[in-house]
């Protein structure tokens, strides 16, 4: 499945909650959630906490404008015009811990099925 993308998404005890189709190709992570909108964002509860990384920057923007629920936290980058803050380093390094787990799981799901190999 080499050039495919797909998207899971799992809780904190690593327990595969969504998992979308294989698309060809390889869209833009935000382009993809937005995609599947109907079927991932109406389940999403307020208590719930969303870790993205920095793939998701400027989604933001479509959570308020859809009054999504639960708490959205996205890892922040820096580029030639933004130059992240003591507080965002600070707060991404929070995230990456939570998202190591996130990646350990993907790892496991690539190995398990084969999914980047030919």
């Amino acid at each position: 499945m080499k050039g495919f993308k797909f998207t899971v998404i799992i809780d904190a005890e690593k327990k595969i909650l969504f998992t979308s189709q294989a698309v060809p190709g390889t869209p833009h992570d935000i382009t993809r959630l937005r995609e599947l909108n109907k079927d991932i964002l109406t389940k999403i509860e307020e208590k719930d906490v969303i870790v993205l990384d920095s793939g998701y920057m400027g989604f933001e923007k479509d959570i308020s404008d859809f009054d999504l629920n639960g708490s959205w936290l996205i890892k922040k980058h820096s580029s030639k015009n933004f130059i992240l803050s003591n507080d965002d380093i600070r707060k991404n390094k929070i995230y990456e811990e939570a998202r190591r787990h996130i990646e350990m799981c993907f790892g496991d799901l690539k190995i398990r099925f084969k999914i980047t190999y030919d």
